[in-house]
């Protein structure tokens, strides 16, 4: 049979477990709180190198920035999709992101906050043609790789909200037919981010 004495030390246990547990949790709680980050929607430009018969595409992207307020740099992630004529390459960048940000005196008593950023990591890109035109002596296909990705930029900020411009570049080989192509390549644009 149990004793009192049992029952009163595994009482007190499972109270002790769980008063930590709450205490935990509510420490996450706080720290996802005290996250700071960003949403980006990125408009521009990419550049293809000569691999492609049509070198240049007009790019959309959604980027999101997170760090925890004692980290020096923070987590990115990236999603950008450039569809010229009749090929595709969507990219998926996941890496880190490290920024400063500065008042820069414009007129007497008048400073222009601005935030300087730039980044790297890895870039996973999936690249297809509809058309055998569209890869110089490559068939209709599609694949995927992966390759480092760098960006930089500035943005001028304002509570909130800030605008500003970045330049990427991404480099990933896909094969065609026994042949390799770089579905990376320069990226040049603009962006409006949502700040919290």
């Amino acid at each position: 049979m149990v004793s009192m004495s049992k029952i009163f030390i595994a009482i007190f246990v499972f109270f002790c477990f769980a008063c930590s547990s709450i205490v935990q949790a509510e420490e996450t709680k706080n720290q996802i709180n005290n996250l700071i980050g960003s949403y980006s929607i990125f408009l521009g430009n990419k550049k293809f190198n000569n691999d492609w018969t049509d070198i240049n595409a007009t790019e959309i992207g959604l980027k999101f920035d997170g760090r925890m307020p004692s980290w020096p740099v923070g987590l990115a992630v990236d999603i950008l999709n450039a569809r010229p004529s009749n090929k595709n390459t969507s990219e998926f960048n996941v890496g880190i992101r490290a920024s400063t940000y500065i008042d820069v005196p414009f007129t007497s008593g008048i400073a222009v906050p601005l935030t300087f950023f730039a980044g790297s990591g890895v870039s996973f890109v999936k690249a297809s043609s509809k058309s055998i035109e569209i890869l110089r002596n490559a068939p209709a296909k599609s694949d995927t790789g992966t390759g480092p990705w760098f960006d930089a930029g500035i943005a001028m900020y304002y509570g909130y909200f800030s605008m500003g411009f970045e330049a990427i570049y991404s480099s990933a080989k896909v094969n065609f037919n026994g042949n390799n192509y770089n579905a990376g390549g320069n990226h040049f644009g603009c962006f409006i981010r949502f700040n919290w």
